[in-house]
């Protein structure tokens, strides 16, 4: 088992600024050729009038488009259902340990996205790398970009790029492990370092999984590592930061000789030890997706459950591990919660994607309250299909990133804005990168967007993408495409 890391520092690709047309290099990377289309649109796909598209009411002054476009429904338009399953009282979910949560980023300002001001993206070309999660660091604003990697063995392993802004110097670094390691989500650290975790497999083939979980000092370097066996299979999809400065990871397990899913956490102290873990079962394929800090100091944990339908389960969990309550949220298609965060009001906001009631996929973005009680839904598609893969509260309502394939099949990524009552308000997307897999928010009130490009279409090799996009300035957004 190979515990050395393979560092690789230095600047990555170049810095395209969009709006100003002209691409700029940065420390003697070569610019490339500003070919890269945006098209800024309302809420049907097509260019944004001077007109609410679906009302014909004027523009609003931030810059948004008013009413929802042909793509978005109201709630329950489309047979969705909300399910409550009675509460585990007493069961065999009760844990002794450490008190769960994380602290929520505040919420910045800004609803729509503004063309007139500065859009900036970057390819990080290194090495060939697919993205997964961002974070930024409290204490110098660096971005930190995870993923995998081919490393220089021929194995697959994690992948962790520093960008120091979009057109600051970047670096990557490798951490080797097993066969096929592919790093899914991120958590920050005091000192500037980061946890990363993911999936680790001694084969390609993806018979036996095992979870791996990193941390880094401030310069990448790796401090810990720990390895959860749970069983014959198992992997994970989030990480968050808890309050009392250790981490919750969640995802699915299959214990040995079992053949369903069940729903998996793990709690662990700063350096990565483990303090416990739980499986939470319902149906034959059970997992957690999302992990969204509750005001009480538990957590509410955004899974899927494939009962019937694939639905979304949301189960709250207390300060001790216990379930208190879970809910199933779906129609008569696939839904899916890829993100979830704690919203100002109390509740909580997912993002993902659904078929119910629809042909092809939708972006879906719900709010819940407190109760875990459905408070309003919208989708929305341009193309073929759209998925939203993260979403930041704004004081306006959500920004969301993620992804829309048109009738060519290709894809390309987006970053929306909704209001406070479910309005798909703007759409900004991008030509150079498939998919916007995570939102992060800027002290400036923009936007970092984080993905991937896909040279040659869907199978073509992948580079991490980066960009900068920022909120309205209180002018109406100019009509067509920029």
């Amino acid at each position: 088992m190979a515990t050395s890391d393979e560092s690789n520092g230095g600047t990555i690709g170049s810095v395209e600024d969009t709006s100003a047309g002209e691409p700029e290099s940065n420390d003697g990377a070569t610019a490339e050729d500003a070919t890269a289309a945006e098209s800024t649109t309302g809420a049907t796909g097509e260019p944004a009038a001077a007109t609410g598209a679906s009302t014909g009411e004027p523009a609003a002054a931030d810059g948004s488009l008013s009413g929802n476009g042909p793509e978005s429904h109201e709630n329950g338009r489309f047979g969705r259902r909300v399910r409550r399953s009675r509460s585990a009282l007493g069961g065999a979910l009760g844990v002794v340990g450490t008190v769960l949560g994380a602290a929520t980023a505040a919420p910045v300002s800004g609803a729509s996205l503004d063309r007139s001001r500065t859009v900036r993206q970057r390819v990080l070309e290194e090495r060939e790398a697919e993205a997964w999660d961002a974070i930024r660091s409290a204490v110098d604003g660096r971005v930190t970009i995870c993923g995998s990697t081919q490393a220089t063995d021929g194995r697959r392993c994690f992948w962790l790029g520093e960008v120091a802004g979009v057109d600051g110097r970047a670096s990557a670094r490798s951490i080797p492990h097993d066969e096929f390691d592919v790093a899914r989500a991120l958590a920050p650290v005091d000192d500037g370092g980061a946890v990363v975790v993911g999936n680790s497999s001694p084969r390609r083939t993806g018979a036996t999984s095992d979870v791996l979980a990193v941390r880094t000092e401030a310069d990448g370097r790796t401090r810990s590592r720990t390895v959860f066996g749970e069983s014959g299979y198992a992997y994970c999809n989030a990480v968050i930061r808890t309050r009392d400065g250790g981490y919750l990871i969640g995802g699915g397990a299959i214990p040995d000789g079992g053949s369903e899913m069940d729903a998996w956490i793990a709690k662990t102290d700063a350096e990565l030890g483990r303090t416990w873990s739980r499986t939470y079962g319902r149906s034959d394929g059970d997992t957690v997706n999302a992990i969204a800090e509750a005001p009480d100091g538990g957590v509410l944990l955004v899974g899927s459950t494939a009962g019937g339908h694939n639905d979304v389960w949301l189960v709250k969990v207390d300060d001790r591990g216990r379930r208190e309550w879970d809910r199933t949220i779906g129609g008569d298609g696939y839904d899916l919660a890829r993100a979830a965060i704690a919203t100002r009001d109390g509740g909580y906001a997912f993002a993902g994607h659904t078929t119910s009631g629809a042909d092809g996929k939708r972006a879906w973005i719900a709010t819940l309250d407190a109760a875990g009680e459905l408070s309003w839904e919208r989708t929305y598609r341009d193309g073929e299909r759209s998925l939203a893969h993260d979403l930041v509260e704004t004081d306006r309502g959500f920004a969301v990133a993620g992804e829309s394939t048109g009738a060519d099949g290709g894809a390309r990524a987006f970053v929306a804005t909704v209001d406070r009552v479910g309005t798909w308000r703007q759409k900004r997307t991008f030509d150079r990168a498939a998919s916007a897999r995570s939102i992060l928010t800027v002290d400036d009130g923009r936007y970092v967007v984080v993905g991937t490009t896909r040279a040659g279409g869907p199978r073509g090799s992948a580079h991490p993408w980066i960009a900068s996009v920022a909120p309205a300035t209180g002018r109406p957004e100019p009509t067509g495409a920029s």
